[in-house]
């Protein structure tokens, strides 16, 4: 997509465009970005150059519990300034960037309003169950046949002791006093 700079409109321009594949170079289990339909409107006066729409795409994840590759839908509003001036990008702190040249292509920014939607814990479904710590079955496909462990994995911290060699202090149950209340 690329927005001529000059010669807008007073009311705007409506500019429409669809991004069939994206790739990115992403850790966050991101894998793509297809289907990106983006629609915005561009004002421009002297010194900036706004964009205000939507954007909704398709991204291929990760589960972030049992690692199975599943696509989800994302939408987001956007609202970016740009700066034709100098002066005005030292003015202004949220402009995205100068822009340099008769033509403006917003991608990075779009993508990064689209990314900004993404779910910080990334679940194929709601109630995924994951992989088994043991066997690393995933739960959602079958039981796993590993013996559960018994107990706490913090038993351990019961034997530990204080730097005076004193067992550490039971605490007491709830409503009894041990005379420790400050009266």
């Amino acid at each position: 997509m690329e927005i001529p700079v000059h010669h807008l409109p007073p009311e705007g321009r409506d500019f429409e465009e669809t991004w069939p594949h994206l790739t990115l170079e992403e850790k966050s289990g991101l894998r793509g970005l297809h289907t990106v339909h983006v629609a915005v409107v561009a004002h421009a006066d002297r010194e900036r150059l706004s964009l205000r729409g939507r954007v909704e795409g398709q991204v291929l994840l990760h589960c972030s519990r049992c690692l199975a590759e599943f696509e989800m839908g994302l939408t987001a509003a956007i609202d970016c300034t740009y700066a034709l001036t100098h002066d005005y990008l030292e003015h202004d702190p949220d402009v995205e960037r100068l822009v340099e040249g008769d033509r403006l292509d917003p991608q990075a920014e779009i993508v990064g309003e689209l990314l900004a939607e993404l779910p910080i814990q990334t679940l194929c479904r709601p109630d995924c169950q994951g992989l088994c710590p043991t066997c690393g079955t995933d739960l959602n496909q079958a039981p796993c046949h590993c013996p559960t462990a018994a107990g706490s994995p913090f038993e351990i911290l019961k034997t530990l002791r204080t730097k005076r060699g004193e067992p550490p202090r039971q605490e007491s149950p709830p409503g009894v006093d041990h005379g420790r209340s400050q009266a």
